[in-house]
């Protein structure tokens, strides 16, 4: 009975820790891409300069928009505009093409996948681990302006299940004007 005592303080503890330590559970109101785009995110995220973008990915054909990240880079949010010409009905075609592509990666734990209407646009979704690298990644696109836009969440794989309520909140807060 005691050693029950003891696991169940510790669960409370990790959670507790881990929603402390990363602030995940306060989230604000932010705006991006001109307010194009408006989106739920963690207080204690800061966005990346656009010096230490071009450091990150050289390649400029590469490197999203906006990258927003907690101080110890274990958890972030990525902006990308992507070059594709996808509309509000192609959506879920782009899903189905993108997890086709996926599946081929060798490092993968699948979670899920879906196609959802969020403030009245047409959200599609992946949720996946790769293992490879220990990371959660819950892959989120839509269209704006007529262009893919995608939109991830990443964090160790480990602090993906505490953190799914949040990142729940995060996408259904997702809207573009």
């Amino acid at each position: 009975m005691k050693q029950n005592s003891l696991i169940i303080f510790f669960l409370f503890g990790l959670i507790f820790f881990t929603k402390t330590c990363f602030g995940q559970d306060s989230l604000v109101s932010k705006s991006f891409l001109n307010n194009k785009v408006r989106l739920l995110v963690p207080n204690t995220f800061n966005e990346l300069s656009q010096e230490t973008l071009a450091e990150k990915y050289p390649n400029p054909n590469l490197r999203p928009s906006i990258i927003l990240t907690d101080k110890e880079e274990i958890s972030s949010i990525k902006i990308i505009q992507m070059p594709q010409e996808v509309s509000d009905t192609e959506v879920a075609r782009y899903k189905s093409f993108h997890i086709t592509n996926m599946k081929k990666e060798k490092y993968l734990d699948w979670l899920g996948d879906g196609v959802k209407i969020i403030n009245g646009r047409t959200i599609g979704f992946i949720k996946v681990i790769y293992t490879d690298r220990n990371t959660f990644s819950y892959f989120f696109f839509t269209s704006m302006d007529g262009k893919l836009l995608l939109i991830t969440y990443n964090c160790l794989d480990k602090l993906g299940p505490a953190l799914e309520e949040t990142t729940e909140k995060i996408i259904n807060s997702l809207r573009i004007e």
